[in-house]
């Protein structure tokens, strides 16, 4: 059972920031320190929000 949770990827917004300390599989976008994200941090940011957004258009269907 552990091996299947391990599997699992979690994806949250700048609100779960402590998560990855719970969940070694989650993912959260990178926080702007005090100069600009590279371009790579940035591209990985829209990554996680466009995957994030199918998700939680495909929760409108099961809630609604």
């Amino acid at each position: 059972m552990s091996s299947f949770l391990e599997k699992i990827i979690c994806l949250g917004d700048q609100g779960y920031q402590g998560i990855q300390k719970l969940h070694k599989s989650s993912q959260t976008p990178h926080k702007k320190q005090k100069k600009e994200l590279s371009q790579k941090h940035k591209k990985e940011n829209r990554d996680l929000v466009y995957i994030r957004i199918v998700v939680e258009h495909m929760y409108r269907f099961f809630y609604f």
